[in-house]
């Protein structure tokens, strides 16, 4: 897997690799720095899961309630699922989804809850739309539930 450019000059993860180089050079840091790296007050520092969901939570905290979730409801593990969810309602194939998380698993639906309500909306009518089902070998629907 590699990255590719996202056409956004402020949400692009080469864009954001690039910064983070530039970044690291100015600090001095030896070629072999991960790039999950910072530095405070000239000492390396590393970029944890729990920094991150402090950060989310300071932003969301920042924004306000107008985005529809709380500071407690946002955590490093949720940009997973979020970023499943945004893969799921740009049509991308679940498996490439998979591949992406590098799940090895059917684990990645649990991710995809009743955030992908969006992506459900017209699920009723395309299974009305999809065709005529006989679901056991010579009955129709109307056999198996009798309408009163």
């Amino acid at each position: 897997m590699g990255l590719a450019p996202s056409g956004d000059l402020n949400i692009c993860p080469c864009r954001a690799l690039a910064r983070s180089i530039i970044y690291l050079q100015r600090n001095n840091a030896p070629l072999t720095t991960p790039l999950a790296r910072y530095y405070s007050n000239n000492h390396p520092c590393s970029i944890t899961p729990a920094k991150i969901t402090a950060a989310l939570r300071a932003s969301v905290t920042y924004l306000g309630t107008g985005l529809g979730f709380l500071p407690g409801d946002v955590s490093a593990r949720s940009l997973r699922a979020a970023g499943a969810n945004a893969l799921l309602f740009a049509q991308v194939d679940t498996d490439v989804i998979c591949l992406i998380g590098r799940w090895r698993s059917d684990e990645m639906l649990r991710y995809l809850h009743l955030l992908a309500a969006p992506a459900m909306r017209t699920s009723s009518r395309q299974m009305l739309n999809g065709g005529d089902y006989t679901l056991i070998p010579n009955h129709t629907i109307d056999d198996l539930v009798p309408l009163h």
